[in-house]
């Protein structure tokens, strides 16, 4: 037959947590590492029964749930009496719990900014981003839920921390963070979200006149703009005003507003350049005409002073001198390209006599062709080339053949322009 002698209940004490953090430690009464401690010879026939006060000890009201005791308040002492098999048992003893320290964190509260790029109240956010501020250590564990019932319950839990997608109809504006570190007690950090107002609009596709710049001014004003970049189709900053100027190329072009709390909005645009005739050729019909070849979609008007227009693209009996060309389409203000003409009136006599009085042959205003060259040849009466000048600003003759003096006679020129070929003759009178 075997003793059975009454076990001996100690004085003990357990380190408790609140490992769900929802304000109340919970705590396995029957661990075995627990148990161990409350007698003075551990058996595994030991039967163990807790209670919250003396007064349940003698009213044998014990614990119900002791591998889940989590009361709310907590208390610091309870009372747990040990009997064996036989129902042998001494006096009950004290248990005293001791709230473990939680992790030491630097900051509990922060707040989580970010611009609501299509203001639908949707964005991915980087939950990790305050893990260095909250507890500066490489060992510790975060773990991210919505709502603090899901972290109480440990369901839930965000998965994908560094890119969560946020929906502020769905989801409250807190994010819940447990932090766990080896040797303390979880602690508890909170995330406040707050999606900004992005600033964002449209702007239209923006035509203008081919060689006439345009300004571009939205009126953004009801958005609050703090500041305005604007970058040409290159992605150069050409504005930091409200506005741009002088705008003569076309492509897509940037605008980029920030408002005050620091959200900002791009939107890109076109700016056109509307369709306009091109003017292909100057044909110099003779001295003092023109024919204008343009090319366009529509019909082309033709003007000598881009304010009086007509149908035809002939011009005749020009003023002497340099002439400019425009042409436009018949329903549309903005002209094409102009181009340069020139209409001629030649000096047909030189006396190179030194009175000051046509000394010399010129003619004047190449220029007007730019930097293409033109050439004159005068011939004598024999057909022998006695003077060639290629210029792109004017011809002068002096009457003289490689430094000779030529005889009172009439001479030939051909003169080649860009636009057109004009001969006629000289007549050189000397006083021999």
């Amino acid at each position: 037959m075997k003793t059975y002698f009454p076990p001996k209940a100690i004085p003990s004490s357990i380190r408790v947590c609140d490992s769900n953090l929802d304000g109340t430690p919970q705590v396995n009464l029957l661990l075995k590492d627990y148990t161990d401690r409350m007698v003075s010879e551990p058996d595994p026939e030991n039967h163990f029964m807790f209670y919250l006060t003396p007064a349940d000890v003698l009213s044998n009201n014990p614990i119900k749930d002791p591998e889940n005791f989590s009361p709310n308040p907590f208390p610091n002492r309870i009372w747990v009496l040990v009997e064996n098999l036989s129902g042998c048992y001494t006096l009950p003893s004290t248990i005293d719990f001791i709230i473990n320290s939680s992790v030491p964190i630097m900051k509990d509260t922060f707040l989580l900014e970010q611009c609501d790029e299509a203001n639908d109240g949707k964005e991915i956010l980087n939950l990790n981003q305050f893990e260095n501020q909250i507890h500066n250590s490489k060992t510790a564990n975060f773990s991210y839920y919505p709502t603090l019932a899901d972290l109480n319950n440990n369901v839930n839990e965000i998965v994908s921390p560094t890119s969560y997608q946020y929906d502020n109809i769905v989801h409250p504006p807190v994010i819940f963070v447990k932090v766990e570190e080896t040797g303390y007690c979880p602690a508890l950090v909170k995330i406040n979200i707050n999606l900004k107002n992005t600033p964002i609009f449209e702007l239209p596709a923006y035509y203008f006149c081919p060689g006439v710049g345009i300004r571009i001014e939205p009126d953004l004003s009801y958005l609050l703009p703090k500041s305005y970049t604007w970058k040409n189709p290159a992605g150069e900053i050409i504005s930091k005003d409200s506005y741009i100027d002088n705008i003569k190329t076309e492509g897509k072009y940037s605008l980029t507003i920030t408002i005050d709390n620091g959200c900002e909005y791009t939107e890109y645009f076109d700016i056109i350049a509307y369709e306009v005739p091109v003017i292909t050729q100057l044909l110099g019909t003779g001295a003092n005409s023109y024919q204008i070849i343009a090319n366009g979609s529509k019909k082309i008007l033709y003007s000598m002073d881009g304010i009086n227009w007509q149908a035809s693209n002939i011009f005749e009996n020009i003023p002497p001198g340099p002439v400019t060309f425009y042409v436009r389409f018949e329903d549309s203000k903005c002209l094409g390209i102009p181009k340069k003409g020139l209409s001629v009136k030649i000096n047909n006599v030189i006396t190179p006599n030194n009175d000051g009085y046509n000394d010399q042959w010129s003619f004047h205003n190449l220029d007007v062709f730019q930097d293409q060259p033109s050439n004159l040849k005068i011939y004598d009466r024999n057909g022998i080339l006695i003077h060639e000048q290629s210029s792109t600003t004017r011809f002068i003759w002096n009457g003289q053949y490689n430094g000779r003096v030529l005889p009172t006679s009439s001479y030939w020129y051909i003169m080649t322009l860009p636009d057109k070929v004009l001969s006629g003759w000289i007549l050189l009178k000397n006083r021999n």
